[in-house]
Order: C-alpha cells, then sequence, then structure tokens
C-alpha cells in the first residue's frame, strides 16, 4: 500500500512540475514579445485557470515577469 500511495504521490509531483514548467515558459515567451501585466494575467486566467481575484495574481505577476526577462 505505501509503494502504492509513493508511486501516485510522485507521479502528481511531476505532472505538478510539468504544469510549472509550462506556465514559466509561457510568461517567459509573452514577456520577450513585451506584453503587458494584463494581457499575461488574462493569459494565466483563461489558459490556465488561474482566479483572477486570488493572491497569486494579486502578488506574483510583477515578480514573475522580472524574474523570467532576458
Amino acid at each position: 500500500m505505501r509503494a502504492l500511495f509513493t508511486a501516485l504521490l510522485i507521479t502528481e509531483v511531476i505532472k505538478w512540475r510539468s504544469e510549472v514548467e509550462t506556465v514559466r515558459n509561457r510568461i517567459r515567451a509573452m514577456v520577450r514579445e513585451a506584453k503587458s501585466k494584463n494581457e499575461i494575467t488574462k493569459m494565466l486566467v483563461d489558459e490556465f485557470h488561474w482566479d483572477p481575484n486570488g493572491i497569486i495574481v494579486a502578488r506574483s505577476i510583477d515578480g514573475l515577469m522580472n524574474e523570467l526577462r532576458p
């Protein structure tokens, strides 16, 4: 039972990591295309179903954009 739980957990972590990489790559591409914060936010809400009123959107977009600038 423990091995099954561990395997499921590893599968979920791998899936989560892949999703994070996809988000990062999309934001990086949009930053390089000089897209606005509003355009990036709209993409995150539309494509990744982020809560437009959530704390991540409210506090993280500027930092993500700065971190992913070339």
